[in-house]
């Protein structure tokens, strides 16, 4: 029984340090997005799927949310559509 139980705290740590691994060194979650999930979606949204973007910067219309892994830069687009903030281009 001691073994058992050994054996299942040893599986639940290894588990626990791969999904630690699966994170970005900038914290962020690397999750499997189509553009098509996120266009005309409101900035929670955004954030919902994939955290606070890196780099904010404002380019008048438009307020770009970028988003880096080592493999992958995401430059997110926003801008006002009537009384809410959409994802425009990506």
């Amino acid at each position: 029984m001691i073994a058992t139980a050994g054996r299942a705290i040893g599986a639940w740590l290894a588990a626990a340090l791969l999904l630690a691994a699966c994170q970005t060194a900038g914290g962020h979650r690397v999750v499997a997005v189509s553009p098509e999930d996120l266009e005309g979606t409101p900035p929670s949204n955004v954030r919902a799927l994939l955290g606070e973007p890196e780099l904010r910067r404002t380019e008048p219309p438009a307020e770009v949310w970028q988003y880096r892994t080592d493999r992958c830069v995401a430059d997110i687009y926003l801008r006002q559509e009537g009384a809410a903030q959409r994802v425009f281009y990506i």
